[in-house]
């Protein structure tokens, strides 16, 4: 009993210290804001054939047609209709492409650029992508392809994922690639189900057969690509996703042939890829004659050439000799009136925000939080890596880039659970921003080992 009143007595404390911290809207001064820009979240999409969609991931509702160089934020779904095709460049450097009618959600893409873990969850609803992962550097790192009743777990590889007519398929590729089913009534994966599968060898997952796999609980067959009745259709698509490959493979090991490490080779990569996507947007928009107000980078020039420039440190091209090459004469400078000066947006609001669910946390979890900033343009920012992180409760520990490990301390163990809550607080003195945010409360449970019996 008196345990029992402990335990209430410590919720009740708890929930008194969160009420009289968010009231008082103030932080303690010994907390202090970590610097820097350790992680990258960021994906940027690149348009090979017009008719892809940003999707609201809930409902599937078209939100707007993406342009080459747009910015992709966790969360986000991404739609090809039967003419759309798109490559996504990750923020580690690794690479997504989309076929024609597929829709993809981008659960998670995050990237420690110190620590080089990378988090990626990909949701192929329907329809075909490759993966081309450039090298997964740590053992905590993670990436995983996930459809209705299959989820595939990679450790640097590439292969494809298919989802049609509910039903599922893998194709390895580069070394190899772990299958497991999933029951798609509980989302649950179904034991003893999991296979791995190498270049050229394939598996697959029918809707019809679900339940005769969940029953038999034996790991998935494995099938070659020329038993399938459709074996062109695969082939064809197989080669030309390897042929990409091996462009990439000749470049990292150019790179390493130079003396690269894994970072010197994701930094290359990114700027190949990613830089040079962003690049195209512009050059899309200069080749149009657009205003130069009308194109616009934050916290960067407004003149066409100076964006040309800014973008691409290495540019191959600059902006004068695009024009040449193009054979468009330069244009004269065009008179015109100046446009009044733009409103300086204002952050309002910060967001705690995390992909894992709250419910049932178990000790020894790791959940990754971001902090996202809202401005009064509707325009977000993630600041994830310029918060101050804090854990209020006895539930665990969280670091400065917002990774939370749940550990429940010698007081509180006895009871076999506790409560608390993560918070993020976000200061900018030269804004005179100073935001709170906070995620519910939730309870840790104490992670029970089996006991196992030596008695003879």
């Amino acid at each position: 009993m008196i345990k029992y009143t402990a335990g209430i007595l410590g919720i009740v404390v708890l929930i008194a210290i969160v009420s009289l911290f968010f009231k008082s809207g103030k932080t303690n001064d010994a907390v202090q804001i970590p610097t820097g820009n350790s992680i990258a979240t960021l994906s940027v999409i690149e348009i090979i054939s017009p008719g892809v969609f940003e999707i609201d991931a809930e409902n599937g509702n078209q939100k707007r047609e993406l342009k080459t160089g747009d910015k992709l934020n966790n969360q986000i779904g991404v739609k090809t209709n039967k003419t759309g095709k798109a490559n996504i460049n990750l923020p580690d450097g690794s690479i997504v492409r989309l076929e024609p009618n597929t829709t993809m959600i981008l659960d998670e893409a995050f990237y420690n650029e110190q620590s080089e873990r990378i988090i990626v969850k990909l949701k192929l609803v329907t329809g075909r992508l490759w993966s081309k992962i450039i090298s997964l550097g740590t053992p905590d790192s993670e990436w995983t392809v996930k459809t209705a009743n299959a989820i595939a777990v990679v450790r640097g590889t590439s292969f494809g994922a298919a989802h049609e007519e509910g039903n599922s398929l893998f194709i390895g590729s580069e070394n190899v690639v772990s299958v497991k089913a999933i029951d798609p009534e509980t989302s649950k994966e179904i034991d003893g189900t999991e296979t791995s599968i190498s270049a050229n060898v394939l598996v697959e997952i029918k809707k019809d057969e679900i339940k005769n796999i969940a029953e038999k609980k034996q790991p998935l067959a494995l099938l070659k690509i020329e038993d399938r009745k459709d074996v062109s259709r695969w082939t064809n698509w197989i080669e030309a996703q390897q042929k990409e490959d091996d462009e990439i493979n000749i470049i990292i090991e150019n790179i390493k042939n130079e003396g690269g490490g894994r970072k010197e080779l994701r930094e290359e990569i990114k700027q190949i890829f990613i830089d040079d996507t962003i690049f195209k947007n512009i050059q899309e928009k200069t080749l149009k004659d657009e205003p130069a107000d009308e194109i616009q980078l934050e916290n960067g020039p407004s003149n066409k050439n100076e964006i040309l420039q800014e973008a691409t440190p290495n540019l191959r091209i600059k902006s004068d000799e695009l024009i040449k090459i193009e054979g468009i004469e330069e244009p004269k400078p065009i008179e015109r009136e100046l446009s009044s000066p733009r409103k300086t947006k204002k952050a309002i609001g910060l967001e705690i925000a995390t992909a894992h669910g709250l419910d049932n946390i178990i000790e020894g979890e790791t959940i990754q939080f971001m902090a996202l900033l809202r401005y009064d343009d509707n325009s977000i920012k993630d600041v994830t890596h310029e918060v101050a992180w804090q854990v209020l409760g006895p539930i665990g520990k969280i670091n400065s880039e917002g990774l939370f490990t749940p550990r429940l301390t010698a007081e509180v163990a006895e009871f076999g659970k506790a409560v608390g809550n993560v918070i993020g607080v976000y200061k900018n003195l030269n804004e005179g921003v100073n935001l709170i945010d906070s995620t519910p409360i939730f309870e840790v449970n104490l992670k029970i080992e089996p006991i196992i019996d030596t008695r003879g």
